[in-house]
């Protein structure tokens, strides 16, 4: 299972700073289990008196056998707007 991408990155003035860039994406495993996720919402919302509102959301979501993006390119250096200060994990 293939799948790609390309992605030009422009300056705030529309040049292009870097691209078009090829991502691949491929799964070695066919036999991987199918990714799935719980998502739990709870909202409450009350009216207080001079028609002041309180609201309180609690959102939640948990996933298991899920994808994530791991760059093996020996390139490492990102546009200025993708720059962190720590590196992303894989969450397997």
């Amino acid at each position: 299972m293939d799948q790609y991408s390309w992605s030009t990155y422009f300056t705030r003035d529309g040049a292009i700073e870097r691209g078009p860039a090829l991502t691949l994406f491929t799964i070695a495993n066919e036999r991987r289990a199918t990714p799935f996720s719980r998502n739990w919402n709870l909202s409450v919302q009350q009216r207080l008196p001079w028609d002041v509102y309180a609201r309180y959301v609690y959102l939640r979501r948990r996933s298991n056998h899920s994808f994530t993006f791991r760059n093996r390119s020996r390139d490492t250096a990102r546009p200025s707007c993708f720059r962190t200060t720590r590196s992303m994990h894989s969450m397997t």
